[in-house]
Formats: structure tokens, C-alpha cells, sequence
């Protein structure tokens, strides 16, 4: 039976960060990666640009060249480590046991680093040839990561 093309996505089972070592014309290569807990939703919105080849007013050819993307993610845990890397901050962690404090200094001067999203995917596999899907976003960029602080309201 042939490799299905299609599944169902139902939401993200695993979700890791690699830190990019080096971006050189050939190759990218990746650090140890970092999992993001309780991910909740990965959206990917691709940004195209279109060139057109015309002729006497009538279009002969075209070029379709993704130029970047947007990408968000949403967490139900908030991970300072994870966050670091986002950002390019300094987590720095002081003291043992009851005295352990955490502190994650947010500088003006921080540059974001590049990194690899590769996410694990809960899907259908009940009827499906797939066994193992990724979602996998080469070179990102955290831009303005936003923390969200309200009230839990259970059901």
C-alpha cells in the first residue's frame, strides 16, 4: 500500500526548539533541543511573492517565491528556560531549596537567536498509512514573545 499523503491533525503532541549553530550557504546545524511543555497550537502562515512574466498584456509565466513566514505558538506553562531562548535573555538561578530564586534579566540589547520548530502531531491512524508526523519550521525568529498572566477558570 502507498504512503498516504493526508491525516487528520488533531493537535501537537510534542513540540522541541534546536538553537541554530551554523547557517552557512550549504548546510544549517542545530544544537540540543529544548521541549516546550503543554504546547498547546503551532500556526504557520507562509508570505508569497508573485512575479509575473507578460507578454503584449497577457501573463506568459509566473513565479510563486515563499519570502518569509509568521508562526505563533500558544502554552499552557510558562517555561523560563524556554523563554530565554526565545528571546536571547540571561536565566540566571540562585540559591538551593527553599532560598532557590529564578531570575530572567530582559535586556534592550538581546538579540533573538535562530532556531529549528519541530513538532510531533497527534493524527488519525486508524485507517492511515502515516505513522509518525512532524511539522518542521527550519529557520524562525521569536518577534515580541508575548506572557499572558489571568485567572484559570476550570470546568
Amino acid at each position: 500500500m502507498a504512503l498516504s499523503k493526508q491525516c487528520y491533525i488533531f493537535s501537537v503532541k510534542q513540540l522541541k526548539i534546536y538553537p541554530l549553530t551554523e547557517d552557512n550557504e550549504t548546510n544549517l546545524t542545530y544544537g540540543t533541543g529544548i521541549e516546550i511543555p503543554q504546547a498547546k497550537k503551532l500556526t504557520f502562515k507562509p508570505v508569497y511573492e508573485t512575479y509575473k512574466c507578460k507578454h503584449n498584456g497577457k501573463t506568459m509565466d509566473q513565479i510563486i517565491d515563499l519570502i518569509e513566514g509568521e508562526w505563533s505558538l500558544d502554552c499552557n506553562l510558562l517555561d523560563l528556560e524556554v523563554l530565554s531562548k526565545l528571546e536571547g535573555d540571561t536565566l540566571t538561578t540562585t540559591g538551593l531549596d527553599e532560598t532557590e530564586t529564578h531570575e530572567l534579566e530582559l535586556n534592550a540589547s538581546s538579540e533573538p537567536p535562530y532556531f529549528k520548530i519541530e513538532a510531533k502531531v497527534k493524527y488519525t491512524g486508524k485507517n492511515s498509512t502515516v505513522k509518525d508526523a512532524h511539522i518542521i519550521l527550519h529557520k524562525c525568529i521569536a518577534n515580541r514573545p508575548e506572557t499572558n498572566l489571568e485567572d484559570a477558570s476550570y470546568s
